[in-house]
């Protein structure tokens, strides 16, 4: 979805109008995009959403919005989305969010990051968290792992995490 454009800078808005064929993208003009365009858009989120096994729970409280908002968003209902918003929505999908200035507005870029290596940090972070975990209650009973130890259960636990359901990946 590189190369959308935003035309108004100042109104942090992105305003989509369903009863024209063409949606333009700010109050003031801009590039436009066409419905086929806005529904790849927003059919590019949710099945980015499926293929990573988040929730719209779970989805919610990663990118810190209600998940009323989250699923207007992905379900392309919502009629005036904040550029915030949809930078937070894209980077709890691992998509990078880039604002670049042209002349005739904003452009916004979208870099997502490979479904498995964002899944493969993930589970790297999980299963830091849990040896973490482990290792403050063995602490507490002079039990502690040594450091090689405990880097090679977190490589255990990392690949047993992205080699499960992807869903238990996304929960703290």
């Amino acid at each position: 979805m590189a190369g959308m454009r935003w035309g108004d800078v100042s109104s942090k808005k992105i305003f989509l109008d369903f009863i024209s064929p063409v949606i333009p993208y700010g109050k003031r003009g801009g590039e436009f995009m066409t419905r086929a365009t806005l529904r790849a858009f927003h059919r590019s989120l949710r099945d980015r959403r499926k293929k990573l096994g988040m929730s719209l729970d779970v989805l919610a409280v990663r990118s810190g919005l209600s998940r009323a908002t989250v699923v207007r968003i992905v379900s392309g209902k919502h009629t005036s989305v904040s550029i915030l918003n949809v930078a937070a929505l894209a980077e709890a999908l691992g998509v990078a969010v880039e604002l670049r200035p042209t002349e005739q507005g904003v452009n916004l870029e979208f870099t997502p990051t490979a479904v498995e290596d964002f899944v493969e940090k993930q589970a790297h972070y999980q299963a830091k968290r849990l040896v973490g975990m482990v290792q403050g209650t063995m602490g507490l009973e002079a039990q502690a792992l040594d450091a090689a130890t405990a880097s090679k259960l977190v490589d255990k636990t990392r690949r047993k995490l992205a080699n499960s359901s992807w869903k238990k990946l996304w929960y703290e």
